[in-house]
């Protein structure tokens, strides 16, 4: 974080502002007007229906946690009119903060015992390298798409071993449909869809 140190005299209130306005332009937390919040969460009976028969047994991990390794925060885009700025979709709690008490959540009822601190064999850690959904910015056709992936980084006595990705794609028709409501639906079922998927991957029941 930059941090400024003036000592303010009556004489040096333009300077004052000046340096207000540069804080304002450098702050990472400044929100940009208009941008909306939706909330992400699982159904209901979830955990219920992803374990039902649980594919790990006695297995105890390290959890290191979920990293954002995105490069922008938002989850979502809803395009306006033509020519406007589009409304940037942010998730309130942050997605990584979502994701870390959901896949602890999964992880519990799926058999594995989860230590946040203190020794174990194994460690396990997750990076969010995509979760989105509207028009995809790299396609100037202005493609819809709603796509997820993450990493699971495995580690055994602090050296990795393996590296899972899970991920999802929703049907553009589905993206298309308008309306801020519209679009956090289609999250909520990005978000079950990619963690459904999980306890069904041969790759992580060697955990």
């Amino acid at each position: 974080m930059i941090r400024f140190k003036y000592s303010l005299r009556a004489s040096d209130s333009s300077h004052f502002l000046f340096l207000s306005a540069v804080f304002l332009l450098l702050s990472p937390f400044n929100a940009r007007a208009g941008d909306a919040t939706v909330t992400l969460q699982l159904p209901p009976d979830f955990l219920a229906k992803a374990c039902s028969a649980p594919p790990w047994k006695d297995v105890t991990v390290l959890w290191q946690g979920v990293k954002d390794a995105r490069s922008d925060p938002e989850i979502g885009r809803q395009t306006k009119k033509e020519g406007k700025d589009p409304t940037l979709i942010l998730s309130e709690p942050p997605l990584d903060l979502i994701l870390d008490r959901a896949l602890r959540d999964l992880f519990s009822s799926c058999g594995i015992r989860l230590l946040t601190e203190g020794n174990a064999e194994k460690g396990l850690s997750v990076e969010i390298d995509e979760f989105y959904a509207g028009v995809e910015k790299r396609f100037l056709t202005g493609k819809s798409v709603a796509k997820s992936r993450l990493k699971f980084l495995v580690k055994r006595n602090g050296a990795l071993t393996n590296t899972v990705e899970v991920g999802y794609e929703l049907e553009s028709r589905t993206v298309r449909q308008k309306g801020i409501k519209q679009l956090e639906k289609t999250l909520n079922e990005l978000l079950w869809r990619t963690l459904e998927q999980i306890p069904q991957l041969s790759s992580l029941r060697e955990l």
